[in-house]
């Protein structure tokens, strides 16, 4: 990124692609910046998106595909397995202006907590996209079990039932059957990610009955960090038994 005369503030955003050995260019993005770059497993295409927009570069011959578009709100691209990827599609809430509005929770105060975000499966060869996950409340990807092609999501329902008045849950979602299996229903929770030696989470001191605490028994620990914050993950790992 540099700036000139012809510019003024604005930057000028070149991006390259290099050998790692030789430092070599092998490709580069003039006059714009390529968003969510995501390799294959078998590091034959490096997917970015333009926009909209979602394009497939080739890395041996430099062939350039655009493959799908319209995408406004889709986010978070992850490659399933060479031929297919992952993603998350936001949807805006449509029900447009009224006078009058009936809250339906408190988060209801938030702006776009009413929109409603849900997992799709894209086929690189066709722009096929099929949705997988079909839920009343928006659905966020946490990992990718690709040799079971298997996939880490979480919900988080409104209960107001215990501190810190919310809930998340985890789910295993099984993309070949098209199945879920709830793991567990957390009030501290901040996120799940497949390891070697199974799942583990990302969690607040308080976890499963205080799994966490460090600082004595009976001791009150901070609890306003321990769920997790729209797309941002806290606090600390604790396995998943």
């Amino acid at each position: 990124r540099h700036y000139d005369d012809a510019t003024g503030n604005s930057p000028n955003n070149v991006t390259e692609m290099l050998d790692s050995k030789t430092m070599r260019i092998v490709y580069r993005w003039q006059g714009m910046t390529p968003g969510s770059l995501a390799w294959s497993p078998d590091n034959r295409y490096v997917a970015y998106t333009k926009g909209s927009e979602l394009y497939l570069l080739e890395r041996q011959n430099l062939k350039l595909s655009k493959i799908a578009d319209k995408l406004e709100g889709a986010y978070g691209y992850e490659w399933l397995n060479d031929e297919t990827m992952i993603f998350t599609w936001n949807r805006s809430d449509e029900s447009g202006h009224e006078f009058t509005k009936r809250y339906r929770a408190l988060e209801d105060r938030w702006g776009g907590w009413r929109d409603k975000s849900q997992i799709y499966l894209l086929d690189i060869q066709s722009g096929f996209i099929k949705q997988l996950t079909e839920s009343k409340l928006s659905v966020y990807l946490m990992d990718i079990d690709r040799d079971n092609n298997k996939l880490l999501i979480g919900r988080d329902p409104v209960d107001y039932k215990a501190p810190p008045h919310g809930i998340s849950e985890l789910i295993e979602f099984d993309v070949e059957t098209q199945t879920e299996k709830v793991l567990g229903k957390y009030r501290t929770f901040g996120g799940a990610a497949y390891g070697n030696k199974g799942i583990y989470i990302l969690a607040g001191p308080s976890f499963e009955g205080g799994t966490g605490i460090a600082d004595g028994v009976g001791k009150v620990v901070n609890r306003s960090e321990e769920r997790r914050v729209g797309k941002e993950w806290r606090s600390r790992w604790a396995p998943y038994q």
